[in-house]
């Protein structure tokens, strides 16, 4: 049997949004090109390119982010999933940290997306799976 692999690309635009509103840079896009406009005549990014930030892994089979949400630069959330369970991570603005979600499937519990509303109110959802029954939604709240 021949072995399949998925590949998924997951949205990113809140965290970036973010960072881009905190430097005073918009981005215009316009026949497929995007320019960096500076209405405050901010320096240009000197970044440019991805750097790999480290992150805890709590499984030792699969670790997956599916969803980020940023209430600020110093209080960002992601969600997904790891071989035992759901996956919640905060960054503080030096480093991730895991943060205890509840599991409420005996099989399967999967977090897939996150909004963060205030730094109080905070939702995560996804779904969840236990032995004979089928796949229920899962919604979790931080406050």
């Amino acid at each position: 049997m021949r072995k399949q692999y998925r590949s998924y690309l997951f949205p990113f635009f809140s965290l970036a949004a973010l960072f881009i509103g905190m430097l005073g840079i918009r981005f215009v896009f316009a026949q497929g090109h995007t320019q960096a406009v500076s209405p405050q005549k901010a320096a240009p990014l000197t970044c440019g390119t991805w750097s790999v930030v480290k992150s805890p892994n709590v499984g030792s089979r699969i670790n997956s982010l599916s969803g980020v949400a940023a209430v600020s630069a110093s209080n960002i959330w992601a969600v997904g999933s790891y071989s035992k369970g759901s996956l919640i991570e905060h960054w503080n603005g030096t480093s991730w940290s895991v943060v205890k979600s509840p599991n409420v499937g005996s099989q399967f519990n999967y977090l897939s997306g996150v909004a963060a509303v205030s730094a109080s109110n905070i939702w995560a959802v996804g779904d969840y799976k236990s032995s004979a029954s089928p796949y229920q939604t899962l919604i979790e709240f931080y406050c």
